[in-house]
This record gives C-alpha cells, structure tokens and sequence, in this order.
C-alpha cells in the first residue's frame, strides 16, 4: 500500500487489460517500486474465516471450484472522513467512477463522523436471547403529552421484544416540540413505520436520487421505512405533535423486490357514506420487506353493532383506535389505545357505542405464515377464493383448540 497507486491505474499505465494481467505483470510493477521485495502471498483462507487487511494492499481473489458458487461477507472500513461511495461495477477500470446517490449506511465505530460526507446509520441492534415474547394487551396513548421546558422530545414505550413472526419489534409514541426534531436524518437496519396521532408532521427522507425530499402528514397519515432508507421528522407548526412508532427487526424474505418507501392515509369517517356495511376496511399499505413475508395495514370502519367474531390468525397483529371505541376480548378500547394480538391469540372486535369508531390495523407476516397475500390489483374472484380459505383453515384451527388437538 506504499505504491500510491491502486493496481486498475498500474495496469491502464502499461496499457494492459484487467481479464489479461497475470501474476508476472504484477510482481514486475511491484519490483518497480521495492526492487526484490515484491511477491504475492497466499494466505490460507477456508469456510467460516476471516481476513482483515489495509484495502489499499493490491489484492485479488479467484474461485477455484469448478460446480460451487462462492458466498462470502465483504467487510470495508475506512477513517470517518473518508467519502464511501457505490462503485460502478460496469466500469470497473481506472479511473474508477462511483455513484453520488444513494449514499451507502455507514456505522460508527469511534470518533466523530460527518453526516455531511458519509450516511451514517445506527448500530445494528442487539437481538438477545433473552427477549421475551410480547403477550396481548392494550396500552394507552395519551394524546395529550407535552414536553417538558428543557425537553424537545418526551417518548413513552408501548412494546418491547420479539414474536413468532419478528425477531425483535419495539413500539413507542412521542411528543415532539413545535419547530424541532428530534435527530438529524439517519437510518438504521430496523424496518419503521411512523402514523401521526395528533397534529401536522414534516417528514424528510432519501428520495431515489438520495437527496433529502419532504412530505407533509397530518393525523392518520403516516410512513413505512425500508431497511438503511434516511429519514427524520420535524414538528413545523406551533402545536406538540404526537406520532407513533414501530420498528422492527425479521428473520428475512425471499422477495426480490422488496417494498419500498410507502406513504400511507387512514380515511376520516366523514370519507364512508351512510350506505356502508356495519364493517369495512380498506387496504393502505401492502408488500413483502427485506425483512418479513409481508407487511399489510387496512383502515377499519365499524358502525354501531358492526364486528367480527373470535378467531385467530397467523400473524401478529397490532390496533390503533383513531376514533370512537371498540371491543375486543371483553375490554373496552378507546380512542388512542393501542392493541397487541400476538400470532395464533384469539381476538374478536365490536363496536358496541351508539357512534361510528375508526382504527388501523398493522398485521406483521413473518415465517409463521402461510405465504397467502393478495396483491393490490386481484380480482374479486381471487379475494373471495383467499378469504375462503383462510376461513376454512380458522375453522379448522378453532375446532381443534377447543379439542384440545395440538
């Protein structure tokens, strides 16, 4: 790494080509410089071992087997004022072109760090053994927090753990001061979604050029986050604004194209006409992540005496009442109560008032799911044949809970 050159720019000096340089050119160039004491070392590196070295040594790999592809994790490191960039690996001569956007996550080892230069993202987080699975319960949002005189923000945690579906998943609302926000844009291995409760909230992320773009959500609207996508809030009106928060962390999909940034509207009640069924809902955000089979969320609408009967499901379940109160599991629900029902807990839902009640729904689809999802253009036909089957297995299910058939 004494050179002060990379390799790419030896081999274009001697008008070589990178598929024709062999073993010989290198040693040769190398001598150029340290007469005698250039050679090429080959260190015996085997599955499962690691090696670390100075990325500025000339260096190379070959996949020697002839029926097995070669999977490897490829750790670079550098000083925090160095900028990290996407090589673009259709050009990969000197001079080496790079992407300016989107910028790669970057952590934080030691030192301080120029958000300006590089993305820098959260350390991963800890998934402990010890985390225990969260169990169905009802927690409270109070709508009406505010931040203390030497506080920006004041946050309350709702859930902590993991599921059968998620490895790990914390849920929390915040009160934000008007005119502040709470970090500079970051990002973080977690997948997020943000749902604003009360007030009006300017929200700033990466757009596909990585360039910071903004939008604004009033209550009901709200953002999911993909893996490493940055992001902030800020509160830009005179008002505290009150915003709920979901992270989570899942054991991986398949897809190969996972959901990107969405944002998302829960509609008022003013939006359903009087004609409406009892109970509706209305899907607002749907796909697979990185992380987890699918993330699906749908307003629910529930006039008086409209509901659904016990049952279970597959996958984990999470409820934030908008408006009006509701049922579930004989406790009454009221406006700003958040409801956790873990996969396989039975739960039912009624609306038991005299006025109409307004709730979304967040269903986390993880490996304890059957992999049946609708997408967003099926046809009705295809919607009543899932449906049917879905219920067919809840029957099935029920039947052999009360058996006591395991």
């Amino acid at each position: 790494h004494h050179f002060g050159k990379p390799l790419q720019q030896v081999i274009q000096e001697n008008a070589k080509q990178r598929e024709t340089t062999t073993n010989e050119d290198i040693i040769k160039w190398a001598n150029a410089y340290h007469t005698g004491h250039a050679g090429i070392l080959k260190p015996e590196v085997t599955n499962g071992d690691a090696i670390f070295f100075d990325g500025r040594l000339w260096h190379g790999s070959d996949n020697l087997s002839k029926r097995v592809e070669r999977t490897a994790l490829l750790f670079q490191f550098a000083r925090a004022d160095v900028p990290v960039r996407i090589p673009n690996f259709k050009y990969l001569n000197w001079p080496f072109t790079v992407f300016e956007a989107p910028l790669p996550p970057c952590i934080q080892v030691s030192g301080k760090a120029d958000r300006e230069i590089n993305k820098i993202s959260e350390r991963p987080p800890v998934l402990d053994s010890a985390l225990t699975h969260i169990p169905a319960q009802v927690a409270p949002v109070d709508l009406n927090t505010t931040t203390k005189a030497d506080q920006i923000l004041a946050s309350k945690a709702l859930l902590e753990g993991r599921s059968d579906n998620l490895l790990k998943l914390s849920c929390h609302y915040s009160s934000l001061k008007p005119d502040c926000r709470p970090h500079p844009p970051h990002s973080h291995v977690d997948e997020e979604i943000l749902i604003v409760l009360r007030g009006e909230a300017t929200l700033r992320y990466d757009d596909p050029q990585g360039k910071l773009a903004q939008r604004i959500c009033t209550a009901g609207a709200g953002i999911y986050y993909p893996t490493f996508h940055r992001h902030t809030i800020y509160n830009h009106t005179t008002e505290p604004l009150i915003y709920l928060m979901f992270k989570w962390v899942g054991a991986g999909s398949q897809s190969k194209e996972p959901l990107s940034l969405q944002t998302f509207s829960v509609p008022t009640l003013a939006d359903h006409p009087p004609s409406d069924p009892p109970y509706k809902t209305e899907r607002i955000l749907f796909g697979a992540t990185s992380q987890m089979n699918a993330i699906e969320a749908h307003s629910s609408t529930l006039l008086p005496g409209g509901g659904y009967d016990m049952h279970a499901d597959d996958h984990d379940i999470a409820i934030i009442v908008l408006e009006g109160t509701v049922e579930t599991t004989g406790r009454t629900i009221n406006t700003g109560e958040l409801i956790w029902h873990p996969a396989n807990h039975e739960h039912d839902m009624w609306n038991h008032s005299n006025e109409a009640a307004r709730y979304v729904v967040f269903e986390f689809h993880g490996d304890n799911c059957s992999g049946d999802y609708l997408s967003f253009g099926s046809s009705e036909q295809d919607q009543k044949k899932l449906m049917k089957k879905r219920s067919t297995a809840r029957i099935f299910r029920n039947i052999k809970r009360a058996i006591g058939f395991k």
